[in-house]
């Protein structure tokens, strides 16, 4: 060929493919770099609204109560959406604009989650003040009976036509009787109209536009119906990002209501508690219940002695152990909490032992095969080779003989059976409904675009699961030659709302002084772990000792310097102390760990550790170890749970028909021991005397032939319907209750006929 020829050709075909090729992949150079900007955008957007969770419940001292917290994130959100508005090069008016492209976003939170995403809800007729307007009001009018329902009329006009005090010109509209029970109920415009109204809400009738909300609180909750210690179980339990759970259902015949912290069983030596030195009364702190036992600790006069059994590398309990002393007012609050926790763990394992994975409710997992069927989701079940297997289900809990709750487990670590059950909960609770609300969102959203929830990695997932979180999803966003979609997650350590342990630091006065190291400037802060940290050495029992001063707080009160307390007028933190560079700076965190070869790395100088976040506490000394303990009881101990129950009890309700005179003798079975009862009410009706002048009777009540320590001379009104005996029970006895009397004492020559009609019995 000619070189005229090639010439040509090269001019007229490989010029042009040269050119569409290198602008093509321009374009995908310019897409990649867009979408990398938009993935900073959201990711920064996310951050704010983070920030100012976390500046609101640090400076908000209710933030923890529902209503207050839902406020704070609704703030929260508005924060995001502007700042990614802005980032984006929008207005803050753009916020309409860019919501259709936000699915959803997630908030986790210490015992649940809200989601803020689009719904359908019905147009409200409202005023020219924004105000709903409703039957009866200025301006409506009755029209015709349409289809079963009420239509409704409405003239802006007449609402502005009042006097000088606000009161109509016009007359208001008559309603017939037949309307009188829609009077003041909202008006909601009907679909396809210009001015036509019904109180009736309904698909078809009603017309609905779409709104960005936030939805209702979500606990992290599962219901569980089984057998346990040959008793039959119907419990839900609500659990929370750390080891705390809130339990309400039946066990038996009786109904429990009951929260605390759950710990490994053999944690408190209980044979070792003291109370002045004695050690009955130690073991007497024991019969109490959660509910009771601070107010018990704090009405104590002499010192509590409280130790803990520590543990080697494997877990195991050792003879070693530390003790905390009610004489320093810290060590009491931690005090509270350990005996608190004690005493609910061990009925926990006492009652809920057997409670298996397979126990769990259906409703936990209906429908999920629907709503996963095309995704590619984890699941806890092993396939035939050991590895793990992929199903349609999130979790598959139906053939799982994975007992929850084993005493001889630790149930803060992160392979502990009760703790990989509850992130398991967590996770399939959140998936599960971000799937309802995005699948809504699509059968709501005009974009052509399809919005689904994307596959996060067990990694991120795990971050979800153990931090107060925000995760906003952005889908559908146009970016160069794709359209965007992508997530971010950032979580929290410095809130109100929860305790981490690697998130609490430590000051020690190690040079023996009596300065006060809080809030000194040429003192440093540490985790307990860091080997910066040089707490003092000696024996690990004593406590309150002035030569060796320490202190703690969290996280919280290092990220803002001054945390003022408003009734005391003071800063409770001054920020003085200045942080260790090298267990703060998490890329100078290296800690020793045991790699594939069994090896200790990184325990000698020189050699190269990794950093993780997770503590080992039994590689700590037993000083450290101790203020370890000290530090997450008082602590825990003094955060806010807005689901706390303050009534922890069990309830179990007994119908009876006796009717007697002067004594009645009622043949009846406890579920439970008589040790285990708190309180018994006897409903008592119809007392009736022979001489109507007698205005009082007194009674005493026996459990068992033996009386019931206060219950001596109760007194009853004669002649009222219904009363009720209620006495507090203090009996140490193993045996049920299988009858009691009530015996008439006062008076004493005279006839009186009275009904026992139910029993209630109040257990521990």
């Amino acid at each position: 060929m000619k070189l005229q020829g090639v010439t040509v050709i090269f001019s007229l075909i490989v010029i042009p493919i040269i050119l569409v090729l290198s602008y093509f992949i321009q374009i995908q150079v310019d897409t990649i770099a867009l979408q990398t900007s938009y993935d900073t955008k959201l990711i920064d957007a996310t951050h704010g609204a983070m920030s100012a969770f976390e500046i609101n419940t640090a400076n908000e001292s209710l933030s923890s109560v529902a209503d207050s917290l839902r406020t704070i994130i609704s703030a929260s959100n508005n924060i995001f959406i502007n700042t990614l508005a802005t980032n984006l090069g929008m207005s803050n008016a753009s916020k309409s604009l860019l919501e259709p492209y936000i699915p959803a976003v997630l908030y986790t939170l210490y015992e649940g989650y809200y989601i803020y995403a689009p719904t359908k809800t019905p147009v409200v007729l409202t005023n020219s003040k924004g105000n709903a307007v409703t039957v009866g009001a200025i301006g409506t009018s009755v029209g015709v009976e349409r289809n079963g329902y009420t239509v409704y009329g409405y003239d802006k006009t007449v609402e502005l036509d009042v006097d000088e005090w606000g009161n109509p010109k016009a007359d208001l509209p008559n309603l017939t009787l037949t309307h009188n029970e829609d009077y003041g109920q909202v008006l909601y415009k009907l679909a396809g109209t210009e001015n036509e109204y019904t109180t009736v809400v309904k698909e078809g009738i009603t017309e609905y536009k779409l709104d960005f909300v936030l939805k209702s609180f979500m606990p992290y909750s599962a219901r569980y119906i089984g057998t346990s210690n040959g008793k039959n179980v119907d419990i839900v339990i609500n659990y929370t990002l750390d080891n705390y759970i809130i339990i309400n259902g039946m066990v038996g015949n009786v109904y429990y209501s009951k929260s605390g912290y759950l710990i490994q069983d053999g944690l408190i030596d209980e044979n070792g508690i003291t109370v002045g030195g004695n050690a009955d009364e130690g073991k007497n702190l024991l019969t109490y219940n959660e509910e009771k036992i601070a107010e018990v600790v704090d009405n104590i006069g002499g010192e509590i002695i409280l130790p803990i059994n520590l543990k080697d590398k494997d877990g195991n309990f050792i003879t070693e152990k530390v003790t905390l002393s009610s004489n320093n007012p810290k060590e009491k609050e931690a005090i509270k909490y350990y005996l608190k926790s004690q005493i609910f763990s061990e009925w926990v394992y006492e009652n809920l032992a057997d409670i298996e994975e397979k126990d769990i409710s259906r409703n936990a997992i209906e429908n999920q095969d629907e709503l996963y069927r095309n995704m590619q989701l984890y699941d806890l079940t092993k396939d035939n080779n050991g590895e793990n297997g992929l199903n349609n289900l999130i979790y598959n809990f139906e053939n799982s003989n994975l007992k929850i709750f084993n005493p001889n487990e630790d149930p803060e670590k992160v392979d502990s059976r009760i703790n990989v059950h509850k992130t398991a909960i967590i996770r399939n609770s959140i998936q599960y409904n971000l799937n309802i609300a995005m699948s809504s969102y699509n059968e709501m959203s005009s974009n052509a675009f399809s919005f689904n929830m994307p596959v996060i990695s067990d990694a991120e997932w795990k971050k979800i699961t153990s931090n107060i979180s925000i995760v906003s999803f952005m889908q559908g966003f146009r970016c160069g030659m794709k359209t965007y979609n992508n997530y971010a997650i950032v979580s929290s350590t410095n809130n109100e709302l929860t305790v981490i342990p690697s998130e609490i630091y430590y000051i020690s006065n190690s040079d023996g002084s009596n300065a006060d190291v809080f809030n000194d400037e040429n003192s440093t802060y540490h985790r307990i772990d860091c080997a910066e940290f040089n707490y003092p050495s000696g024996d690990p029992s004593i406590t309150g000792n002035p030569t060796q001063p320490y202190n703690f707080f969290r996280s919280k009160e290092v990220k803002y310097d001054k945390i003022y307390n408003k009734t005391e007028s003071t800063y409770e933190y001054d920020h003085k102390n200045m942080a260790c560079y090298k267990c703060i700076v998490n890329g100078n965190y290296k800690k020793p760990y045991i790699n594939d070869a069994g090896v200790k790395v990184g325990a000698n100088p020189g050699e190269e550790g990794r950093y993780y976040n997770e503590l080992d506490i039994p590689a700590l000394s037993q000083q450290k170890q101790r203020l370890y303990y000290i530090a997450l009881g008082y602590e825990r101990n003094n955060i806010y749970k807005s689901r706390e129950i303050k009534e922890s009890q069990g309830l179990e309700v007994k119908d009876c028909e006796n009717v007697g005179t002067n004594r009645v003798d009622v043949t009846v079975s406890s579920e439970r021991p008589i040790k285990e009862m708190k309180q018994i009410k006897i409903i008592v009706s119809d007392i009736r005397s022979a001489n109507n002048s007698t205005p009082v009777a007194r009674f005493s009540v026996s459990i068992n032939g033996h009386q019931v320590s206060g219950g001596n001379d109760v007194g009853l009104n004669v002649q009222e319907r219904e009363q009720t005996i209620i006495l507090d029970i203090d009996m140490k006895d193993d045996s049920v209750m299988n009858n009691f009397s009530v015996v008439k004492v006062f008076p004493p020559d005279e006839d009186i006929l009275f009904t026992i009609k139910e029993i209630e019995i109040i257990y521990k």
